[in-house]
C-alpha cells in the first residue's frame, strides 16, 4: 500500500532545529498504515503542492496535494483546501522509521473494503461527465459521513446512454469495483454479479424480459434489464436484432430505447449472455425434413453474411432461416449474397436445425449426387441455370436428361456444376459477369464424364466438344492455319486435319510460341492471322489439342556446337516474330554431318539483327541463305534456337553491376519489357532488355521507341546482354 515515502524536495521545510512541537510525542515504531492521527498544519511548501503537519511525531509529517481528496480538480493546490494553523484529520499513507520520515493522507478509503467484498450497494451523486467515456461519481461514507470521489466508466455501467454535463447532480447507484489505496483512486460500477443460473433458467423458460438499448456497435447492441439479483447487460448481435437482415443497429434501435428481450446464450466460461429481440419462431416442424427436401421460399433479406428466407415446411406456416454465402455459391472469394434480391422465390433446403437456440440455416446448393450423370455423354446439351456468377467462373444447376419421375416416384434433381472462363467461347473471357447473370438459362454440356463426378461439382462448357480424333497420328507435323484468339493462356489457332475439312481450335502456349520471353502476343499476333504449327498432342478425354510455333529439333548434333561456331542455313518461313530456319550440324571429315541430320532452328526476332527488327519480311524471305550460330539446343523442350547476330564481347560489362550506363530504346514489349541498344562503361554497345519490375511504375507507360536513358543500372548478370 503506497509508494515509497520520498521527501528530498521538501526537507529544507521541515521542522527546524529547536522548534517546539507541541503535541504528545509520538514513536514512528507505534505507527500503522492507515492508522487515524489528529494534528496541525504547520507550513505550506512553497510549490503549493506539501502541507507539513504535526501529528506527535519528531519531525513534521509531509501532505501531497494528491492525498488532501479523491476527486480529481485540475489545477488544485493546497491553500485551496488547508490553512496554516488549522487542524486536521489525518491518516497513516506510509512510515519509515529508520529515516523518520512519515506520509500522511486526508482520504479514508479502508471503509469502502467491506462495501466492495459484500458487493454492497452505495447511493451516490455525478459531480463530472464531460470526459466521453468516464463520469465522477462522490459517494458518502454511511457511517462517518466523509464523501469520496471514484470513476465510473462506460464499461460498468449497464445502462449508459451518453452521459453529458446534464446529468451532473443526478442520482446513481453504484458498487465498489477497486480500491487503488496507492493513487487514492476508486472505480465504480453499476453491473451486478450475473447470475448465470438464474440467466439459463431464464433462456430455458423464454421468458422476454423488459430492457432498455444502452449502448450501440457496429456487430450490435448492448440492451440491460433487471434480474432477480440485480442490473444486467448482455449482446443482441445483428443477426437477432430483427427478422429482416440488419446492416446497421441504429437502423433498428435507438439509445434509450425500452425493448424486449430473451436470452438464447449463456457462456459460463467468459461469462456473457447473449440476447435476441426476435420473436420466438416454431421450428419443431422442420424437425423430419430431410435435408435432401427441397422447400418453397421467398428472400426477405440480404447482405454481406447471407441471405434471410422465409420458408414453409410441409405441414405448412411460414419461418425465417439463414442461408449463408457458402451455400449460395461455392466460390469463396465470391459475396454471393449481394446477387440475390429481397423478395425473390428460391428453392432452399434445411442444412442445420438448432430448437435450443431457435435457430434455422438453409442452403441454395444441391446433395452431391451425379447417378443422374453417369451416362450422359460429353456432346449432349443440357439446360443449365446460372445461380452466380464471379469474374473468373459461372455455377449452375444442371438438369440432368431425364428429369421427370420415374416408376419409383423418385425425381433425379439439378445439379451443380462449373464454368471456367476459357469454356465459354474461343479464348478466355476477360469478366464472366459481362457475359452471364444469376438466374439466366443456358445450353451447356459436360466436359467430362465419369471421374469428375467424384469433384464437387460438374465441370462443363458451353462450347462445341471438339472432334480431334483426326490428329492423333499427326504429331510433329505441321499444318496451317489461322489465329483465331490471343490472350495471356496463349493463341488459339484454328486448324484442320489433312483429310478433313472440320476446323478445330488448338492452343498454342506462351513457351511454344518462341524463345523471347518479353515478347507482347497481343501485338504478334492479330486475329485472322496465317500460322504454321506444329501439332505437339491430343487429349481426346479432355478435348485438347496442343500446338507450337517453334519446330521440334533433334538437337544431338548440335549439342557440343559452340555459340562463336557460324553455321549455314535456309530460311524455311518468316513467321511475326521468328525466322524458321533449316541448319545442317558442322561436318566432319569428308564433309560428313556429325551427329544427326538437318534440322529446323528458330532464329528470334531480337537476334537477326544487332538493331530491333519491326518486321522480319524486311530483312528476309523464305529461300534466303543465311549463316547462324547455335544459342541453345535443348534436348528437354527439343528446342534449337540460332542467332544471325555476332556474339556480343560482353567482358567490359563484368564486374560492373549496379553501374549506371547509357541506353536508347528500340522497341518496348508491351507489358512485359523494352529492349533497348546499351553502352558498357568502355563504350562498348550491345543490345539488352530491361524488364517491367526493373522500371518505376511511374515511368512505365511514358517510355518511347528512340528515346535516350541515361540512368541504366547493370544487373549481375553477363551471361547475355541484359
Amino acid at each position: 500500500m503506497g509508494t515509497k515515502v520520498e521527501q528530498t524536495d521538501v526537507e529544507d521545510e521541515e521542522s527546524e532545529e529547536g522548534e517546539e512541537l507541541t503535541l504528545p510525542k509520538i514513536s514512528y515504531a507505534d505507527l500503522q498504515v492507515g492508522q487515524k492521527l489528529r494534528g496541525t498544519v504547520r507550513r505550506i511548501h512553497s510549490s503549493n503542492s506539501w502541507a507539513f503537519v504535526d501529528v506527535g511525531t519528531a519531525k513534521l509529517g509531509f501532505l501531497h496535494v494528491a492525498r488532501l481528496t479523491t476527486r480529481r480538480v485540475e489545477g488544485l493546490v493546497v491553500s485551496d483546501i488547508l490553512e496554516v494553523g488549522e487542524e486536521i484529520d489525518v491518516l497513516v499513507f506510509e512510515v519509515d522509521a529508520p529515516a523518520s520520515k512519515l506520509a500522511l493522507t486526508m482520504v479514508d478509503l479502508s471503509w469502502l473494503l467491506d462495501y466492495q467484498a459484500e458487493e454492497e450497494w452505495l447511493t451516490g451523486r455525478v459531480v463530472e461527465a464531460s470526459k466521453g467515456t468516464t463520469v465522477s461519481i462522490s459517494v458518502k461514507n454511511p457511517v462517518g459521513g466523509q464523501e469520496v470521489t471514484g470513476s465510473l466508466r462506460k464499461s460498468q455501467d449497464p445502462t449508459w446512454i451518453d452521459r453529458s454535463e446534464s446529468d451532473v447532480g443526478q442520482e446513481v447507484s453504484v458498487k465498489v469495483m477497486e480500491v487503488d489505496f496507492a493513487r487514492g483512486m476508486i472505480s465504480w460500477t453499476r453491473r451486478s454479479k450475473l447470475d448465470l443460473t438464474v440467466c439459463e433458467e431464464l433462456m430455458a423458460n423464454n421468458t422476454w424480459l423488459d430492457g432498455q438499448v444502452a449502448d450501440i456497435h457496429t456487430f450490435g447492441a448492448f440492451v440491460a434489464f433487471n434480474t432477480p439479483g440485480g442490473l444486467v447487460s448482455g449482446l443482441v448481435p445483428l443477426s437477432l436484432l430483427s427478422v429482416d437482415y440488419v446492416e446497421n443497429a441504429s437502423d433498428v434501435v435507438k439509445l434509450g430505447q425500452d425493448v424486449k428481450v430473451r436470452i438464447t446464450k449463456v457462456d459460463r466460461k467468459e461469462k456473457r449472455i447473449t440476447m435476441s429481440m426476435r420473436p420466438m419462431q416454431d421450428l419443431k416442424n422442420f424437425e423430419n425434413v430431410q435435408s435432401t427436401h427441397w422447400l418453397s421460399g421467398k428472400v426477405v433479406g440480404t447482405g454481406p453474411n447471407g441471405i434471410l428466407v422465409s420458408v414453409q415446411p410441409p405441414s405448412g406456416g411460414a419461418e425465417v432461416g439463414l442461408v449463408r454465402p457458402s451455400q449460395i455459391c461455392p466460390d469463396k472469394g465470391q459475396n454471393p449474397s449481394l446477387e440475390v434480391t429481397k423478395g425473390e422465390n428460391v428453392k432452399v433446403r434445411v442444412v442445420k436445425l438448432d430448437l435450443e437456440s431457435n435457430r434455422l440455416e438453409l442452403s441454395l446448393r444441391p446433395v452431391p449426387d451425379y447417378a443422374a450423370f453417369a451416362e450422359v455423354s460429353d456432346e449432349a446439351w443440357l439446360v443449365g441455370t446460372v445461380t452466380c456468377v464471379t469474374d473468373k467462373s459461372a455455377y449452375f444447376l444442371v438438369k440432368p436428361p431425364n428429369s421427370d419421375a420415374d416408376s419409383n416416384g423418385s425425381k433425379a434433381e439439378p445439379q451443380e456444376g462449373r464454368l471456367a472462363a476459357d469454356q465459354v467461347r474461343i479464348g478466355t473471357v476477360g469478366d464472366m459477369t459481362e457475359f452471364l447473370h444469376r438466374g439466366q438459362q443456358v445450353q451447356v454440356r459436360l466436359r467430362q464424364n465419369g471421374d469428375l463426378r467424384k469433384g464437387k461439382y460438374l465441370h462443363l462448357s458451353m462450347k462445341d466438344k471438339p472432334k480431334l480424333e483426326g490428329f492423333v497420328d499427326l504429331k510433329d507435323q505441321w499444318l496451317n492455319g489461322s489465329v483465331v484468339y490471343v490472350d495471356e493462356s496463349g493463341i488459339s489457332v484454328g486448324v484442320a486435319a489433312p483429310s478433313s475439312r472440320n476446323v478445330q481450335v488448338g492452343l498454342v502456349s506462351p513457351k511454344l510460341v518462341t524463345s523471347d520471353t518479353f515478347i507482347d502476343l497481343a501485338d504478334a499476333y492479330k486475329i485472322g492471322q496465317k500460322v504454321s504449327v506444329r501439332v505437339v498432342g491430343t487429349d481426346l478425354a479432355q478435348g485438347l489439342l496442343s500446338l507450337a510455333l517453334t519446330p521440334k529439333a533433334d538437337v544431338a548434333g548440335f549439342k557440343d556446337v559452340p555459340q562463336t561456331s557460324w553455321l549455314p542455313g535456309t530460311v524455311k518461313e518468316v513467321a511475326a516474330d521468328a525466322l524458321l530456319v533449316e541448319v545442317y550440324p558442322p561436318s566432319g571429315p569428308g564433309g560428313i554431318p556429325i551427329g544427326g541430320s538437318e534440322q529446323l532452328g528458330f532464329v528470334s526476332r531480337g537476334e537477326v539483327r544487332k538493331v530491333f527488327v519491326e518486321n522480319l519480311k524486311d530483312v528476309a524471305s523464305v529461300g534466303d541463305v543465311v549463316r547462324v550460330r547455335v544459342v541453345q539446343a535443348s534436348a528437354k523442350d527439343q528446342k534449337l534456337e540460332l542467332s544471325m547476330r555476332q556474339l556480343p564481347d560482353l567482358s567490359s560489362y563484368e564486374g560492373a553491376a549496379g553501374s549506371t550506363i547509357k541506353g536508347t530504346v528500340l522497341f518496348v514489349a508491351d507489358r512485359v519489357a523494352i529492349h533497348m541498344v546499351v553502352q558498357s562503361p568502355n563504350g562498348a554497345a550491345c543490345t539488352g532488355v530491361v524488364t517491367k519490375d526493373q522500371i518505376p511504375d511511374s515511368l512505365w507507360g511514358t517510355i518511347a521507341v528512340g528515346q535516350q536513358v541515361n540512368s541504366l543500372r547493370q544487373v549481375p548478370s553477363v551471361d547475355r546482354c541484359s
